[in-house]
């Protein structure tokens, strides 16, 4: 890789993260923003151009490879991004996380989810992943599922501030 290209795409892409994780944290708000968070990668791409015409005085490939691999790493990170912060799944394994038994009455999964028209999927996806089980009418998370949901609680939480599927 192009030695100039390194410190251009840490400094966009660097920048949007560190902005993100900042903004998020000082703004909660139970939905994910991704029209302000397409403003702050725009930022960053933006900070990435200016530092490479204005300081480093790149060649144009080098400033088009930099803003590409930039957009690209932006585009991984918002699908990441909405998948962490959104989904249905993670937020079933947490809300399974955060009871003392780690078990839940399916009618009480169906009253709090049962407006998403994918829920009796997710929850089939659930048990086919070994991430839950259907004992009577409860759900369990498993072991499996527990470390999921704990990870997955942990970096929304570093990211986002928390779950919202």
């Amino acid at each position: 890789m192009n030695a100039p290209l390194v410190p251009l795409v840490a400094l966009g892409f660097g920048s949007f993260l560190l902005a993100h994780v900042l903004f998020w944290r000082i703004r909660r708000a139970d939905a994910p923003r991704l029209g302000r968070l397409a403003l702050l990668a725009a930022a960053g791409l933006l900070l990435l151009l200016c530092a490479g015409i204005l300081w480093l005085e790149e060649r144009p490939a080098v400033l088009f490879a930099a803003a590409a691999l930039d957009l690209l790493l932006v585009t991984a990170y918002f699908f990441f991004y909405a998948g962490i912060a959104r989904s249905v799944s993670v937020t079933i394994l947490a809300d399974l996380l955060a009871r003392p038994a780690r078990s839940l009455p399916f009618a009480n999964l169906v009253s709090t989810y049962g407006s998403s028209s994918r829920f009796h999927d997710r929850v089939g996806l659930l048990q086919r992943s070994q991430l839950v089980v259907m004992a009577g009418e409860h759900v369990e998370l498993t072991p499996r599922g527990r470390r999921l949901a704990l990870f997955s609680r942990r970096l929304a939480a570093a990211l986002s501030g928390g779950l919202h599927g």
